[in-house]
């Protein structure tokens, strides 16, 4: 059951520009990880994060986990109540925290779709062959997804084998308005903003349709490609 959690908070001084991708993954990490340095080695993070979105006189932290691990969740809200910081020196002052949930089961039974307009908040960061991929290549990207899904989601709705063939032979890009960017602070990483249309045929069967607008659906809280504890793969779906 992925969870979003939104928080609302403002600080003595403007951040704006002060906070890095990496400040963003200090956070992500404090809030949402057992106190362990194995936990903090893993590989694979349950959790995403957004970056900071001005609100004007706030902002806000959106911050996802990816599983039914409600113990999680618990632990980010009691951290919440102790003052973190952003950066090494800035306190947030909480103001509010929502947190909204989506099972799996019912992301599984999403309305069928043919067609997504994806909206990448903060770079996309992809590698092909060793070197950074500022493109967003429909099976890339999609295979990407279909990993991620069965990575988090429950056993008994992994996506199989023959379902991720359908869907890889039939997406395609459809339209793009896309800029590559270098990513500060990140070393080499090159990623991609702007938004991307994605298409499967219209004679693909319904478990086609239905496991495309699934995907994209949980993409909304996993992001895409790599890094996304950092904040960067954040995107909007217009679906």
């Amino acid at each position: 059951m992925p969870y979003s959690i939104e928080i609302q908070a403002r600080t003595s001084v403007d951040v704006g520009r002060h906070i890095s991708f990496r400040d963003m993954h200090r956070l992500a990490c404090y809030l949402a990880e057992p106190a362990s340095k194995s936990a903090h080695e893993l590989q694979v993070k349950p959790f995403a994060i957004w970056p900071l979105m001005n609100e004007g006189e706030h902002f806000i932290i959106r911050l996802a986990v990816l599983t039914d691990d409600v113990a999680m969740v618990h632990r980010i809200s009691g951290r919440l109540k102790a003052t973190p910081h952003l950066g090494e020196d800035i306190p947030l002052a909480i103001e509010a925290c929502t947190i909204d949930a989506l099972s799996f089961e019912d992301l599984s039974r999403s309305i069928p779709r043919s067609e997504i307009l994806v909206d990448c908040v903060s770079p996309v960061v992809y590698s092909r062959n060793g070197k950074y991929y500022a493109l967003p290549d429909p099976h890339l990207v999609h295979r990407g997804l279909v990993m991620r899904w069965n990575e988090f989601a429950p056993k008994q709705l992994h996506m199989t084998d023959n379902d991720a063939r359908q869907l890889l032979s039939t997406v395609e890009m459809v339209g793009c308005n896309i800029e590559a960017t270098r990513i500060k602070d990140m070393g080499r990483r090159i990623g991609f903003t702007g938004s991307i249309k994605y298409r499967v045929s219209d004679d693909s069967n319904e478990d086609v349709l239905r496991w495309f607008s699934a995907l994209w659906r949980f993409a909304s809280f996993s992001g895409l490609g790599s890094m996304t504890t950092h904040g960067l793969g954040a995107v909007n779906i217009d679906v």
